[in-house]
């Protein structure tokens, strides 16, 4: 059985200039995956849907470390210590080709600091949110938004002796 596999490219967060249209803020302009080559779409054994620069002069927007799509809503963190939540439209293929509904504020219980803010992936469970951070190396639940108070998760012993650039990329 063949699997349609989609690359974390099929959103390319970049803060250069763009021309396109904005959607309530968010401006996106559709990218090449290799300007040389424009009919390309794979990387190896992967397809790539699509790939967006995404801009926005709102405060809070840019540094994206970690995104979670679902059905239409796309979730991310950066690593200054803000959430950001858009919608996506997306054509018969999954592709997206417009965003908007852009809403960003700040991770509830960050003190500001780099090193207290440095949020790397953010993940949805059925009660609500797991955010990783490095520098200051911890897991963080959101039950009640990601704006709320949150949970600290245990983690193993060595959690907190990764490196301070260096910690959890990932969260599933």
């Amino acid at each position: 059985m063949r699997h349609r596999s989609a690359l974390v490219l099929s959103l390319l967060f970049a803060l250069g200039s763009c021309h396109a249209p904005a959607f309530d803020g968010l401006v996106a302009q559709s990218r090449q995956l290799d300007d040389r080559e424009p009919h390309r779409t794979r990387l190896g054994e992967v397809e790539v849907l699509s790939i967006h620069q995404l801009k926005s002069a709102q405060p809070g927007f840019g540094g994206i470390s970690g995104i979670s799509c679902e059905s239409r809503t796309a979730t991310a963190i950066s690593d200054v210590g803000h959430w950001l939540r858009f919608t996506m439209d997306v054509d018969g293929q999954g592709r997206p080709v417009a965003f908007g509904d852009l809403a960003i504020a700040r991770l509830g219980g960050i003190e500001g600091r780099k090193d207290d803010s440095d949020a790397e992936e953010v993940t949805a469970t059925p009660e609500g949110w797991v955010v990783s951070f490095e520098r200051r190396h911890r897991l963080l639940f959101y039950r009640d938004g990601m704006s709320g108070k949150p949970e600290r998760l245990s983690a193993p012993p060595s959690y907190d002796s990764q490196p301070e650039n260096g910690g959890v990329e990932a969260v599933t």
